[in-house]
Formats: C-alpha cells, structure tokens, sequence
C-alpha cells in the first residue's frame, strides 16, 4: 500500500512514516519534500483492518497522524501440493485438498510393491502429517524405501504347532537305553515371500528379528528346547527363497521314562515369528551285560576219556604178550 493514499495528498512532509494494521507495520523515509516511496503490508488475518500512519519529522501537514480502512480477503482456501520420492514407489492423498482458510488436513503415504513408506518432508516430517490452521499454500513430500519382505518358514512334513509325535516325520524317537543318544535331523523350508506387498510390522518383525537382506530371504534366528535332554544344533543363519537348512535334535537322557520336548524356531517371518512342534523319546533302564563262565568238562566227556585210556593201556600189555620173553645174556 502506497503511504499517500492514506495521508492528506496535497500536503508536503518529509521524515520517517510507520504503517499499522494492529498486528504488523512496515517503515518508510521520505527524504525530501515531495519524494514517495512504498510501504507494503501483508495481513496475518482476514476482515476489516484500521490503519494507522504515524510520522514524525518535518511536515506542513495540519497532524501528525492518518487513517484508513482496509477490508483484507482472505483467499477461500489453500492448495497442498504432494510428491512422491522416487517416483512410482507410492501415492500420497491429503484429506482435505484444498483445505479451507484456518482449515485442517491429513496427509496419508502408501507403498506399492517392493516399497515402503519412511518419512514425510516438506511442511510435514516425520511417520505421519497432520496439517493445522492453514493459512497458507502447503507442500510435502512422501519418500519411500526398498523394502524387503521376509521368507516363509516351513518345517518339512512337519505342521506347525504339531502336538503329536510321530515315527514318520521323525518327532518320535523311540526307544533307547539310558545314556545311549538318538540324532534325529529336520530340515527348515524358505518358501518365499508370502504376499505382492510387505505386511503390515514387517519391516519389524512382531519379536524384533533381524530383516532380510535381499528380498524373501528367512532369517533364523535361534531354535530352542524346553527339556534338556534334548538338545539342538545347526539350522541357523539366512534361508534364501526355496532354500532350505537342516538342524539336528539329539535325544541324551539321564533318567528312565518317557520325555517330551517343545521345539521352537524363532524367525522374521512376519506371519509365523515363532514354529513351534512336540518331539518325544523313552529312555529304558541299562541292561547289565551277561558274564560267561569258563567252559567245564561233561562228565560224559569224562567217562570217554577214561574210556580212550583204557584201550590205550590194553593196547599195549597185548602187544608185549606177542613178542615173548625177552632173553637175558
């Protein structure tokens, strides 16, 4: 606004001139007699605005003030203007849009495939945008990350949460002497990704797992037993997709009876973050190894020999007979 509308136009003043609406000013400084210069004011609000120039200095005007009224209109509403980074990873939708003066609006991002949603930037930051008072033309951007959707656990022949073991998928040891172990080994399936989008939470998986490192990749993390005398290794690490990995159960009992276990594979499978199934084993008493004692002559055996002496014996008081009386020189 041009301060000599407000003031008195034929007079002449020079000095310093301030102009008010109530809530801001701007300045400006005539240098001499006659000269202009531009004052513009921007109105924080709609409605009708008094305004007030003040000057000071030299000025053959008849006061040392002037006023005005100004009806300020504010535009109907605002536009919030959207972007997507990089291009094609999501949309971004803004309810309402355009917004009303003084107006409010949310801001919503979602991914499409292979993506997910990181941060707003812009009039917005951070995981979520909510648009208060708007008085003003708004921009924001939604930027998106690559994502990787977790694998598929499967135990092979074997469902998950099975409470019932069996000598065919191996979760029933059998029997085996105390202190005599049984290996059984088991082998972990990656299926692949299980669905085209990332699940809800799985960029962080329901029990904090790691995440994959290429897309569809299991990540195993520990397998446990709830009983000792079963006892795991192996079948960690990452799976890639239609992968898989074998870990072993050794069954190592100190005591007689039927023992059960609870073996539980923990994952980043977003859908299946725990496997769960039963194993069971009976451990039998020792049988104590049987002495032999030294073989013993029958007395049939016995009674053979002493017969076999016999004719040895008769044998040779025949054969003296036979020969004669032996001469004596």
């Amino acid at each position: 606004m041009n301060i000599a509308s407000i003031v008195d136009p034929a007079a002449t003043f020079l000095g310093d001139i301030v102009l008010s609406d109530g809530e801001v000013n701007c300045h400006v400084h005539l240098a001499s007699p006659g000269s202009s210069e531009a004052c513009t004011l921007t109105p924080v609000s709609a409605g009708v605005r008094h305004l007030t120039a003040t000057y000071s200095g030299y000025s053959d005007a008849a006061g040392s003030t002037a006023t005005a009224d100004l009806t300020v209109v504010a535009p109907a509403s605002y536009t919030i203007t959207t972007a997507v980074n990089p291009v094609g990873a999501g949309t971004v939708t803004c309810t309402p849009n355009p917004v009303a003066s003084g107006g409010n609006s949310t801001c919503i991002a979602t991914a499409n495939s292979g993506y997910a949603f990181d941060a707003f930037t812009g009039d917005c930051s951070g995981a979520a945008c909510a648009l208060t008072n708007v008085t003003a033309d708004k921009s924001i951007v939604a930027n998106f990350t690559t994502a990787q959707r977790p694998g598929t656990i499967s135990v092979r022949g074997i469902a998950n949460g099975d409470t019932t073991p069996s000598t065919v998928d191996g979760t029933d040891f059998g029997s085996t002497p105390v202190g005599t172990p049984v290996t059984h080994a088991f082998t972990i399936d990656n299926l692949g990704a299980r669905e085209a989008s990332v699940p809800p939470g799985a960029q962080r998986s329901a029990n904090g797992q790691a995440m994959p490192g290429a897309d569809g990749d299991l990540v195993v993390s520990s397998i446990a037993s709830s009983d000792p005398a079963f006892t795991v290794s192996g079948g960690l690490g990452t799976i890639a997709v239609n992968a898989s990995a074998m870990f072993n159960v050794r069954f190592n009992a100190g005591a007689t009876g039927t023992q059960t276990a609870t073996i539980t594979i923990a994952s980043n499978d977003a859908h299946t973050p725990t496997y769960t199934f039963v194993v069971s084993a009976v451990a039998a008493a020792t049988t104590p190894s049987s002495v032999q004692a030294a073989p013993t002559a029958s007395n049939w055996m016995l009674g053979v020999l002493a017969g076999l002496l016999c004719m040895i014996g008769l044998a040779s008081v025949s054969g003296r007979k036979r020969a004669g009386p032996i001469s004596r020189r």
